[in-house]
């Protein structure tokens, strides 16, 4: 699945899915990892913690997308773990 940003205020994220869906997070921490920027983010109406991949599509729109791979999915999750360890 994937997210377009369509506003950010003060750490709050808003996103569109492909349906026209919205849905507000707040921002928690950035990380890098093989060279992708990826977000935690916590999503204000349930309080889960999402993580996803940051991407810019050919025209220059953030796009936020979900993890497909299980093997990026837990490199990435080790990363974070490790950030907020350090909190």
């Amino acid at each position: 699945m994937e997210y377009i940003k369509i506003a950010d205020h003060d750490g709050l994220i808003v996103l569109r899915d492909h349906k026209g869906n919205k849905a507000s997070f707040d921002f928690l921490e950035m990380a890098v990892v093989d060279s992708r920027e990826y977000a935690a983010l916590l999503e204000v109406d349930t309080n889960e913690v999402v993580i996803l991949e940051i991407a810019e599509d050919k025209d220059g729109i953030e796009k936020y997308r979900m993890i497909e791979s299980d093997e990026t999915f837990n490199r990435v999750v080790t990363v974070f773990e490790s950030l907020f360890d350090e909190d």
